[in-house]
């Protein structure tokens, strides 16, 4: 793909408990074969890992336990750096979206991915998705330069 080709690409995984569940590793096995790292963190780890490119993040939430934590830190940790652009949300779930970042998906902030889905679905999207999400950051800030008008006159 060509948004990642170098070994420092990674993805953030958010997760809920304190051992690694194996969704995770299945995943991170896959995404290895694309050169993308898949990073475990805590939900108020985020923080550690932010640079001048937007983050991606992937929180997937199959029981009920996993959403009300992500209700729980949402205010704290997601919202933030959702509304501040910093960061871009890959949501697998089995439970509806969360309302209040409804507005983030016309830009691609919030996709919502209902589950079950089969393995090779959700790399494709998350490849999809992740692979040009930090080309726009490569761009000058300044926009374009001004050009003068020509003196002398049309002859």
């Amino acid at each position: 793909m060509e948004g990642f080709e170098t070994a420092e690409d990674y993805i953030l995984y958010i997760q809920w408990a304190s051992k690694l569940d194996n969704d995770f590793i299945h995943l991170a096995a896959r995404l290895r074969q694309a050169n993308v790292s898949l990073v475990p963190v805590k939900p108020n780890e985020i923080d550690f890992f932010l640079s001048k490119r937007k983050v991606p993040v992937i929180i997937l939430t199959k029981t009920i336990a996993q959403y009300h934590k992500l209700l729980e830190c949402k205010k704290r940790h997601f919202d933030f750096y959702l509304k501040s652009g910093r960061i871009s949300i890959l949501h697998l779930t089995s439970f509806k979206e969360v309302q209040d970042y409804a507005s983030f998906k016309p830009k691609k902030d919030y996709i919502v991915l209902k589950l079950p889905l089969m393995a090779d679905d959700i790399i494709s999207k998350v490849l999809n998705e992740f692979s040009g999400k930090d080309a726009l950051s490569e761009r000058w800030p300044g926009g374009r330069r001004a050009r003068l008008p020509q003196m002398g006159g049309e002859s």
